[in-house]
């Protein structure tokens, strides 16, 4: 995957934010 640096910090917050909300944003789609 190409990351510009736009994608790079989104990417940051994916990690960030990716163990936190992943379940609940699943189960809550």
């Amino acid at each position: 995957m190409e990351r510009t640096k736009d994608n790079k910090e989104a990417d940051i917050d994916t990690t960030f934010n990716t163990p936190i909300f992943a379940v609940p944003i699943k189960k809550a789609q």
